[in-house]
This record gives C-alpha cells, sequence and structure tokens, in this order.
C-alpha cells in the first residue's frame, strides 16, 4: 500500500512537470523533484532499514500507517490552506499540484516518525528480552545456590560428626 500510494504521488508529480502545457515557475520545479526524490529514498531505506537491523517488530505496517497518516493530516492540512487562501481571494496556481506537494511532504514526514516509532518498539522489544533473560538467569542460579548450600551443609555435618567422635 505505501508503494502504490508513494507511487501514484511521484508519477503524479513526474507526469505534472513533464506537461508541456503547463507553466512552472522554478521553485515548482525545484520543490516537486526535491520532495519525489526524499520521497523514494525515504521509501527505499524504509523499506530496508527494518530488515538489515533484523528487527522483529512488523516495520511494514508500522512505516505504512504513519506514511498514511502523515498524508493524511499535512495533506488536509495543505487542502485548508488552498481553501483558505481561495476563499481570501488569492489566485491559487495549480492547486492540485500544491495540494500532492503537501501531501508528498507529509508522507516523508510520516516516515521519519515511522522510523523512530520502528526504533521504539524494537528497543522495547530488546528490552524485554533481556528482562527475560534475566529472570532465566536468576532463578538458574538460584537453583545452584541451593544446591551448593546443601552439598556444603551435608560436608559440614561430616565434619562435625567427626570432631564429637574425636571429642568424645
Amino acid at each position: 500500500m505505501l508503494s502504490v500510494v508513494s507511487g501514484l504521488l511521484v508519477a503524479y508529480t513526474a507526469w505534472h512537470l513533464l506537461d508541456p502545457s503547463v507553466v512552472h515557475r522554478a521553485t515548482d520545479s525545484g520543490v516537486g523533484v526535491f520532495t519525489a526524490a526524499v520521497l523514494v529514498g525515504g521509501l527505499v531505506v524504509a523499506a530496508n532499514w527494518p530488515t538489515r537491523r533484523g528487527t522483529d517488530v512488523d516495520a511494514g505496517w508500522v512505516f505504512c500507517r504513519w506514511f498514511l497518516g502523515g498524508m493524511v493530516v499535512i495533506g488536509a492540512s495543505g487542502v485548508v490552506t488552498i481553501g483558505v487562501e481561495t476563499a481570501r481571494g488569492l489566485a491559487v496556481v495549480e492547486p492540485l499540484f500544491t495540494g500532492a506537494l503537501w501531501m508528498m511532504g507529509g508522507g516523508v514526514v510520516g516516515l521519519l516518525v515511522g522510523y523512530l516509532d520502528v526504533r521504539r518498539l524494537a528497543a522495547r522489544n530488546r528490552a524485554e528480552d533481556a528482562r527475560e533473560d534475566a529472570k532465566r538467569l536468576a532463578e538458574r542460579l538460584s537453583v545452584l545456590n541451593r544446591v551448593l548450600r546443601h552439598d556444603v551443609r551435608t560436608d559440614l555435618n561430616v565434619v562435625l560428626g567427626y570432631a564429637d567422635e574425636l571429642d568424645g
């Protein structure tokens, strides 16, 4: 799902930038290309990072949730901004393209938050594993302690028995 949504946004941006019927300002083209490049780079990192790190977190769904959440929240704020600008009587050049840029920016922010969330979840899982390992080690040491105490007391009773015989 992450790939489909981001692919559609990148394809729309590329189509928009290559459309000869649209006159672009230099900043529109630069922002569009930069945002699309960051989005694609983020997707590549997001898809490969958890597997390289060996995390046991279901990172794909975490990234997808944050990516789509970022797109919705920041994309909605972009739509509201466009609506406010239009209501104020200002001409919004290419509102669909502007909205797509807001959504892509939200997707990038969502990927960054998703990356941090995956790291947090992986750290929590490692801490839980370490706690379980420590609990198992404590149980083993408790058994060893009981066995050693029993053996020492038995040997000490034998020595005390011999001492009583020698004394008596």
